[in-house]
Order: C-alpha cells, then sequence, then structure tokens
C-alpha cells in the first residue's frame, strides 16, 4: 500500500507542479542552453536508469516503462512552464532548486520504492548533474565503507575501555585497602576509586566482590571512634567514605523504626506555602528538618527547597529570603522583552538570571553524591521530565541504587547540583529547556507535580528490607475556579486553556490513590485551600503575604493532623531493630578482615 501510494503520488500532475511551484528554476534555465538540451539530459538520464535497472517480470518492467514516460512527459511540460515564467521574474531575484530537479526527485523516489518492494538490488539513480551515475553509486558505496569500519574501530575501543577498566579497578581496589597508610594517603586513594566508580558504574560489581563496602564500614566506624586525634583529616576521610558508599549503592543506616519520606510540590514563588509548613512541623517536632526525614524529593520548586534544607541545611527563614529575593530578580522582565524571548527562545524569562542564582547559592562544582559526605543527612531526589523523545520522568538522585534492586524510573547522580534544579524547574513558557548529556529537561511537573508516588517507589528501591514508618506530603497551595456557565454553549477560549493546565498540574490525583492505599497513620498530605489563584511568578509582597497568612490559617485547623505527623516522625528504633543492627555491623567488621576474593 505504501508502494502505490508514492507511485500515486508521483504520478499524480497536480502534486508534480506542486513541488516545483515551490522550488525556484532560474538556475537551472540559465544553466541549460535551451528547451530542447534540457529534455536531451532527462532523457539520458532516463536512458541511463533504464540500463542499470533490471526487473524481475514483465509487469514490473511494464510499470517501470509507464512510470519514466509519464515523467518524462510532464517534464517537458513543467520545464516549458519554467522557461516562460523565469523569463518573467527578476534577473537579481536567487534560486535555489531547479524544477527539473525536482521532477528528477519524483521518478527516484518511484524507482526507490519499486525495488524497495520487490528486492532489487540496484536503485537507479535520476540526476540533472553532469556527473555520472556510476560515480555517485561509487561515493555512496565508500560511505557506507568508511561508516563500517568506524563502528568497528568503536566497538574495538570499547572493548578495551572495558578492560583497561576492570584492571585499573583492580589496582585502585588493592590501594585503597592497603593496611598501615595514613589518613590523608588513604583519603587520597579511596577519592580516586570513588572517582573511578563515577565514570565507571560497571565497575561497582568489582570492588562489591574484593568487599569494599565492609571495609569502608569498618574504617569508618575506626575512624569515628578516634575523631579526636586529627580531626580535620578524619572529617575528610569519612566524608570520601559515605560519599563511595553511596556511589557503591550502601543503604545508610536508618534511625528511626522506618523509612520516612518528604515530597514537596512544584509550583515557583509559591513554594512560600510548603516553608510555612515545614516550619510548623520543625516546632511540633523540636528538630530541623534533615534529621527528620531519611528521604526527600521535590518537583521544580520543590526540589530547590529539597535541596536546601536537605542537602545544604539551611534554615527555612533563610530559604524564605532566598525565594523571595530570587523571585524578585527572576520574575520581573518587561512585556516587550519577555514576549521576544518568548517567540525566539520559547522562554519568557532570562535564564541567565536564574542560572547565575543556582550557580552563586549552590556552587559550580558541588555535585549530587557530595551532598552525602555528611551521613546525616537524608537521601535527596530530584524529578524532571525528559522530553528528547516519549515524555518520561527523571530522578536526579545523590545516591546510587544498590545491585541488587533497581527503579523503574532512569536517573542520574553524576550531575551538578544547579544543574539538577535548573533541569527540573524548565516549567515550559517560563524558561527554556536544559539539555545535560543526551537528555533535553523540562519541568517535572509537565508530568507529575506531585512525586510522592515516585519518592516512595524510590525510598522502597534503596531500603527494600524496611518498613515505612511516616510520608509527609507537602503542596503549594489549591484553588478551586468556579463552574462554567451553564448558559453558554461554549466555554471560553480563556477557560479552556486554563483547564489544560489546571489537568497538568494537578496534584490531588495522586494524594487520592496513596490516601486509599497507604494506613491513615503513615501518610500525610497538606495542602492549603486558597481564596483566589496565585500564578507561580508572583512578585507582589502584598499576595505573598496573603499565600503566607492563608497557609497559616489552614495548619492552624490542621494542628491535630500535624501532632500525629510529629509523632509518628518522633518514632525511635525498637529494641529488636537495634539489636539487628548490631548483628549486621558485627559481620561487617568480621568480613572486612577476612582476605579478599582477589
Amino acid at each position: 500500500m505504501a508502494v502505490a501510494g508514492r507511485l500515486t503520488r508521483a504520478l499524480n500532475p497536480r502534486w508534480i507542479a506542486s513541488k516545483s511551484m515551490e522550488t525556484s528554476s532560474g538556475e537551472a534555465i540559465e544553466q541549460m542552453q535551451d528547451r530542447d538540451t534540457a529534455i536531451s539530459h532527462l532523457a539520458a538520464d532516463n536512458s541511463c536508469a533504464e540500463n542499470s535497472a533490471t526487473f524481475t517480470s514483465p509487469s514490473i518492467s511494464k510499470l517501470g516503462s509507464l512510470v519514466k514516460a509519464s515523467v518524462s512527459n510532464l517534464s517537458r511540460q513543467m520545464l516549458s512552464t519554467h522557461v516562460v515564467r523565469s523569463s518573467k521574474r527578476s534577473d537579481s531575484q536567487e534560486h535555489s532548486i531547479s524544477s527539473g530537479q525536482s521532477l528528477a526527485d519524483a521518478m527516484t523516489e518511484c524507482h526507490t520504492s519499486i525495488n524497495q518492494y520487490y528486492g532489487l538490488a540496484h536503485q537507479p539513480t535520476v540526476t540533472l548533474s553532469n556527473e555520472a551515475p556510476a560515480k555517485v553509486k561509487t561515493d555512496r558505496k565508500q560511505a557506507t565503507i568508511a561508516s563500517k569500519q568506524a563502528r568497528i574501530v568503536e566497538a574495538k575501543r570499547n572493548r578495551l575501555s572495558m578492560a583497561d577498566t576492570e584492571r585499573k579497578m583492580q589496582s585502585l581496589t588493592v590501594n585503597a585497602l592497603a593496611p598501615d597508610i595514613s589518613l590523608v594517603s588513604r583519603a587520597t586513594r579511596l577519592a580516586e576509586l570513588c572517582n573511578h566508580v563515577k565514570r565507571n558504574p560497571s565497575a561497582r560489581l568489582f570492588a562489591i566482590d574484593q568487599r569494599v563496602v565492609p571495609f569502608l564500614l569498618s574504617l569508618r566506624a575506626e575512624t569515628e571512634r578516634q575523631r579526636e586525634r586529627r580531626l580535620a583529616d578524619t572529617k575528610k576521610l569519612n566524608g570520601i567514605i559515605n560519599e563511595t558508599l553511596s556511589v557503591l549503592g550502601h543503604a545508610p543506616r536508618l534511625s528511626s523504626k522506618g523509612i520516612k519520606i518528604l515530597t514537596i510540590d512544584g509550583g515557583g514563588t509559591k513554594g512560600l506555602v510548603a516553608i510555612e509548613t515545614l516550619k510548623q512541623l520543625e516546632i511540633i517536632c523540636r528538630a530541623p528538618i534533615h534529621t527528620l526525614f531519611d528521604y526527600i524529593c521535590g518537583v521544580s520548586t520543590g526540589g530547590l527547597l529539597a535541596v536546601l534544607v536537605g542537602s545544604m541545611k539551611l534554615p527555612l527563614d533563610r530559604c524564605e529570603e532566598v525565594y523571595k529575593d530570587c523571585s524578585q530578580k527572576i520574575f520581573t522582565r518587561g512585556t516587550l522583552a519577555g514576549t521576544a524571548n518568548l517567540i525566539a527562545k520559547h522562554s519568557y524569562y532570562d535564564m541567565a538570571i536564574w542560572e547565575g542564582i543556582l550557580r552563586d547559592e549552590l556552587g559550580t562544582e558541588t555535585s549530587m553524591l557530595s551532598t552525602v559526605k555528611d551521613r546525616s543527612l537524608p537521601r535527596v531526589g530530584l524529578v524532571s521530565t525528559v522530553v528528547s523523545d516519549m515524555p518520561y520522568n527523571y530522578v536526579f538522585r545523590n545516591y546510587n541504587h544498590s545491585v541488587d534492586s533497581s527503579s523503574q524510573y532512569p536517573g542520574s547522580c553524576n550531575v551538578k547540583v544547579w544543574e539538577a534544579i535548573r533541569a527540573s524547574s524548565a516549567a515550559p513558557g517560563y524558561f527554556e529547556e536544559f539539555k545535560i548529556g543526551r537528555h533535553i529537561h523540562q519541568d517535572g511537573g509537565v508530568l507529575n507535580n506531585n512525586p510522592t508516588a515516585i519518592a516512595l517507589h524510590e525510598a522502597k528501591a534503596i531500603w527494600s528490607e524496611e518498613r515505612l514508618q511516616c510520608i509527609v506530603s507537602v503542596g503549594n497551595g489549591r484553588y478551586e475556579p468556579g463552574s462554567v456557565d451553564m448558559a453558554q454553549d461554549m466555554s471560553s477560549l480563556r477557560h479552556k486553556v486554563g483547564t489544560i493546565i489546571h489537568s497538568a498540574t494537578n496534584t490531588e490525583g495522586v494524594h487520592t490513590v496513596l490516601n486509599d492505599l497507604l494506613p491513615a497513620d503513615t501518610y500525610y498530605r497538606f495542602n492549603p485551600y486558597m481564596s483566589e489563584e496565585f500564578l507561580l511568578n508572583e512578585i507582589q509582597e502584598e499576595r505573598l503575604q496573603q499565600m503566607q497568612f492563608e497557609t497559616q490559617q489552614y495548619l492552624r485547623r490542621n494542628a491535630s493532623k500535624l501532632n500525629r505527623a510529629g509523632q509518628q516522625l518522633s518514632a525511635s528504633r525498637s529494641v529488636q531493630q537495634r539489636l539487628g543492627d548490631w548483628t549486621a555491623d558485627s559481620y561487617s567488621t568480621l568480613a572486612s578482615h577476612l582476605p579478599s576474593l582477589a
């Protein structure tokens, strides 16, 4: 059917006329002396194509002859038309493609479709240039050979790199586990091993086989007992140990009876709503946020807040200052400049300002994995949407999953912190897309503005043997618009666009499912109702204050729910669990002193 469609289109005079009308024929006509010369060139090429093509049946040969004859007749008519039209045009007008070549392209498409359908080895080439078809065929063959040789060389290079990776990993492991070396030397060697695993994830298997994880756990326990001596060197070594353990996929020990998860929705400057909720939670629990949770996950502005409170240990008052200061710098722009940038770059706001703020606040070289050097900090995940192909959620992590478990969500830990936030907050229309490697990222809220389900899946992949203790899901406010006037026959365009945006950023669908599936004393969702709609680029001080005031009122009405969540977060590990932890630590210490498999 596809071949029949191509032939019908190619033999249709209207199609060929439209193809020739799309291109101009000035240069082609000037290169030919007259119409008869042009037709003779076309006839010669058709003859060459007939001699080179081999048809397997009389019907196919007849079909090919019919195609060539039809296109030849049409070519004469169209060349005549273009001669008349070109004489009426200005001599200064530039023409890039000749009409004769458009007709030749139509013939080529016909011949190619026939050959591909019937499996013929040769595809005749029709061209109006002076270059012989044999020369074109030779060039294509040489290009094909060169491409195959390049792929062979690349495959050999990959095989060699795998062998080199294993040998280097073995050498680094032996050096890092060598006894009787100084703390500084140990830290340097572990840093080399950690960087090698970052660049070559497949090297993790070799490190685990060599019992690197038990050795590092035993070494960390020993250095923590000797913290009084050479405090600076001990702190540096423990930081590298923690980072290396995270790269190798080791799950940190929980301090409570189960997994405690915090998730924060996206919403731009409406992140002030989430900050107010977290402030009340800190007051109830009498502890900073980064000590209350084992895993923190955020989307867009929620990802920024997750990094600030979870990885940077920034006080919430300081987070509020950062939000207000950033919003004034980013979302202050003239309508004319914003519209022009939206048309040119699909971004209303200046990305240079936003990226500059991220680099200044978070550092240009701070990586996601470097945020786990302090073992008291939680695991953090930032959600974006990859739009390079079919859209899907992507998780930027400061951890690796173990070799025995995996996540359904692709992601990476080998990125800078500012890059992860930049990718997660690339809201379409507001900010440009952001490319990291071969992936093009947009705001995570494009697919999932409530990351609670993603966070639950990630946390269970990290601590597969642990039970779920508490999930606190924090929204950035919701506004229920009024219904459409049913007296109208159709809703307005503004209402249609608003409905699409509301549907794309709706966070309550995930909440409804989890609220039905999870126990009542485990899952807590805080998402205040707002008296009016607040945009994600709000910068007016009075509206920001109104947003915070309405959030405080909502939290006072839900004080009992906050208290229950605080009690769940404060529950300590049971005696049975502590005994199991002691047994696991003893086994790790014993395994670290056993001879290596190497």
